[in-house]
Parts: C-alpha cells; sequence; structure tokens
C-alpha cells in the first residue's frame, strides 16, 4: 500500500462519531458558518462536496483576519458508518494573535500523515505553557482537560469566540476555564 493509501486508510480507521444524519449535521454546519460574525468573505471559503461509492461528504477550509486575529478553520466529514450519524475524519482550528504571536493555538485531529505524533493534539507555544510534548504538542489527559477526540466545527467555533472575547489561551490552565464556560467535553 502506498503512503498515500495508508494516510488515507489511517483517516478511515481514525474517526469521530458525531450522532446526527449527515444532511442534519450539513445544513446546522451552513447555518452555524453563516452565523459567525468574522466570516465574512465568502470569495475564502473552500468548501468542496465529494462523493465516493460508500459516503458523501465536505471538505472545508477557510482563513481570514479578523480585528487583530488570524483565523483558519479546517474540517473534512463524511457520512457515518452507522445510520443516521456524521464522522469527522480531520479538522484543524486555529488562531493566531497577531499582536503577540506568542500567544495562538491550533487545534488538529488527523491533519496530518501518521508520524509519532498522536493525532488529536493542541499546538501552542511550550515555553509559556509548559508543554512536557514534544515539539509543541499538547494532548489530551497529558497536558490538557479538552477531550480533543471529541470536538467539531461548532465547539471549534465556540473555543475561537470565547479566545477572542477573553484573550485566554485554551492551554492556561489545561483549558479549564474553555471546560467550564463552553461545556466542553472533558
Amino acid at each position: 500500500m502506498s503512503g498515500q493509501k495508508k494516510h488515507k486508510q489511517a483517516l478511515m480507521d481514525r474517526q469521530i462519531l458525531i450522532d446526527m444524519p449527515f444532511q442534519t449535521y450539513l445544513h446546522d454546519f451552513i447555518a452555524k458558518i453563516q452565523q459567525a460574525n468574522y466570516i465574512k468573505n465568502p470569495d475564502k471559503i473552500n468548501f468542496q462536496k465529494f462523493k465516493s461509492e460508500k459516503f458523501n461528504g465536505i471538505d472545508f477550509d477557510y482563513t481570514c483576519i479578523y480585528d487583530h486575529f488570524e483565523i483558519f478553520l479546517s474540517q473534512k466529514f463524511i457520512e457515518g458508518s452507522k445510520m443516521n450519524t456524521t464522522s469527522i475524519l480531520k479538522y484543524r482550528y486555529a488562531v493566531t494573535d497577531l499582536k503577540n504571536k506568542i500567544d495562538y493555538f491550533r487545534f488538529d485531529f488527523n491533519y496530518r500523515e501518521p508520524t509519532t505524533i498522536k493525532p488529536a493534539h493542541i499546538n501552542a507555544d511550550g515555553e509559556t505553557y509548559g508543554c512536557n510534548a514534544n515539539d509543541r504538542h499538547f494532548t489530551y489527559n497529558e497536558d490538557t482537560d479538552i477531550n480533543l477526540n471529541k470536538l467539531d466545527i461548532f465547539l471549534g467555533l465556540k473555543i475561537i469566540e470565547f479566545y477572542m472575547d477573553k484573550s485566554i489561551n485554551p492551554m492556561k490552565d489545561r483549558g479549564c476555564q474553555y471546560i467550564n464556560n463552553l461545556e466542553l467535553p472533558h
């Protein structure tokens, strides 16, 4: 099996299962994106539907500068293998404060080919947040109490909005303010 085929198979093996039919999730996804006040330029949205023999899917990417924040959102999701479910294959939710570039974060799930780095992790400044992991990669249970294996675009947008409002990095205190204020999975 080629490297690219192995990566695709690894994505299929590691998924976040959402208990919602694909079409309902897609409808809610589009509605939430349209409501986000920082998503203003539809020309910068990359929204692609795809279909295979087995499932329908969506690949979504968006980048923008809003106020003094650089925002990147990405998610790939498909019809779940179980009836009335949706599966998240990969995501990336990232923000950089352009006034203080050390204060950034990036939530990743299955975003790169499998390596020694866990597929679900947060990238943030290791010196500021005391990362014990390799290369500024914070993981659930070891470094954060936010369960990265249960996030989706709806929670990703809540995290970004909370950060832009409060200027509290999700790595501060293992993410406890995010868990408490946003009712994030932990």
